[in-house]
């Protein structure tokens, strides 16, 4: 059991290198204007009032018509 515990934390270190950048996109694919930072204001002021937070951020964002997505080659 020991044993399949270390495996376990090993694997998710070393693949840990490989994960995929996230970054906000805009739904329609063009490229982030300035309204990206009211629409990230407003959305974290409205995401403090809930206990899921995460949830409530990406729906105010998908509102406003960002999604938090895996980011292209050479984004961040």
């Amino acid at each position: 059991m020991k044993l399949l515990k270390i495996a376990a934390l090993a694997a998710a270190v070393l693949s840990g290198g490989c994960a995929t950048e996230m970054a906000w996109q805009r739904i329609d694919g063009r490229p982030i204007d300035r309204s990206f930072d009211w629409a990230v204001t407003e959305c974290r002021r409205y995401a403090t009032q809930y206990d899921e937070e995460v949830e409530a951020m990406h729906r105010c964002m998908h509102r406003r018509g960002y999604v938090w997505a895996a980011a292209p080659n050479g984004y961040y």
